[in-house]
């Protein structure tokens, strides 16, 4: 009871994680940028598509999987695209996170 404040209550609620956040710690994209092949290691993700998406919005590369299988890698040959800035969107069935990537050939 010392001055205005005679008691006070914090009531805090932790946020929990999302999938997405989860996922994205698990999940590494290199070299990058690159000067063609960007590898998509992915680590106890149950991954199902991959798709590579350009400054206009554009899928440029999209690649289904079979989340059953225990492949924990992808390639992904850019070659054939211009150099500039993607977006690597690797979803799940709960979810997607996406990435930066540079293209500099």
């Amino acid at each position: 009871n010392v001055g205005p404040l005679s008691a006070m209550t914090i009531t805090w609620t932790p946020a929990a994680l999302s999938l997405d956040s989860v996922y994205k710690t698990k999940v590494s994209l290199y070299p990058n940028p690159s000067n063609g092949v960007i590898n998509v290691k992915y680590n106890d993700i149950p991954v199902s598509n991959i798709d590579v998406v350009n400054v206009l919005g554009q899928v440029v590369k999209s690649i289904t999987l079979d989340p059953s299988r225990s492949q924990t890698s992808q390639s992904i040959d850019l070659s054939g695209q211009a150099n500039g800035l993607y977006i690597i969107n690797v979803s799940t069935n709960e979810t997607s996170s996406s990435y930066k990537v540079v293209l500099d050939k």
